[in-house]
């Protein structure tokens, strides 16, 4: 059973343009991610995260170098091993950052996310009214998953706008809803949060710790507020700059002396008295 994604012993640094230097980014990092659970991968600016998430999603390549004891893979799968098809099929990856370059709708865009597990259009051949028919019967699931997609999380109304014509935080509901309709087993999302209203960052939060639990799926996100994510993670992943990970649950890692190490600043830690969870 391929139920896990991870990577242990991971040491990555880049190299320096015209240097045999090499600037260290990430050092003995250990990290599982298990299906039906939401990870929270918290951690200053420049500790390593965008870079960990990276080699997890198999897309690690120069000036970025790394070794590890074990992994990364799925299950025992090497995902450096894997052809790009099947990674996709595996791991659905959002990065932190995107410009869309095409003029297309937002459903359009949404759409994009099924490339991996879509099959060859039909044939000219004699079963091609056969294939015709499935095919059919293909766009209409497809078309059934988008408007789901679409109404999980709250953008039914954007469907036919161009994606030039939103808003930053628009946009960023856009890419989440492509990364989940690719339906991979584990689901990688760096700072997801971004651009996102006060209030639906709890919303989102809530959305992706239901659609593990309910759809048995890993999802590992970046995220900067440790309050929140201490309310909705099964999981925390704290990374110290160059140090290792600290990974566990919220109430094993929510401590003074862990948070106080990732983030180089003193902090107290208490329950809050509606969520009954730790914050800061």
């Amino acid at each position: 059973m391929q139920n896990i994604l991870s990577v242990q012993e991971l040491s990555a640094s880049y190299s320096k343009t015209g240097s045999p230097d090499f600037s260290p980014i990430l050092h003995n990092v250990s990290i599982q991610v298990h299906k039906g659970e939401l990870t929270c991968l918290c951690g200053l600016n420049g500790s390593g995260k965008s870079t960990l998430l990276s080699i997890l999603a198999g897309l690690a390549k120069a000036p970025l170098h790394f070794s590890a004891k074990a992994g990364p893979k799925i299950g025992n799968s090497p995902i450096y091993q894997m052809k790009r098809k099947e990674c996709a099929s595996l791991i659905s990856y959002m990065v932190q950052t995107e410009e869309p370059a095409w003029d297309f709708s937002v459903k359009q865009t949404i759409a994009m996310g099924l490339y991996a597990s879509k099959g060859q259009m039909p044939l000219l051949d004699p079963n091609r009214q056969i294939r015709l028919n499935q095919e059919i019967s293909k766009q209409s699931e497809d078309e059934q998953r988008i408007k789901e997609i679409m109404e999980l999380l709250g953008i039914s109304n954007l469907s036919k706008r161009s994606v030039f014509s939103l808003s930053g935080g628009e946009m960023q509901k856009i890419r989440i809803a492509r990364s989940l309709i690719q339906s991979s087993q584990f689901l990688i999302l760096d700072e997801p949060c971004a651009n996102l209203d006060f209030c639906y960052e709890e919303e989102l939060l809530q959305i992706l710790r239901s659609y593990a639990e309910n759809k048995n799926i890993g999802i590992l996100i970046t995220i900067h507020n440790i309050n929140v994510a201490a309310r909705f993670a099964h999981k925390l992943c704290l990374l110290p700059k160059q140090k290792s990970v600290i990974l566990g649950t919220v109430k094993e890692c929510f401590t003074k002396e862990n948070l106080s190490a990732t983030f180089n600043k003193s902090m107290e830690v208490w329950s809050h008295p509606v969520w009954n969870c730790p914050q800061v």
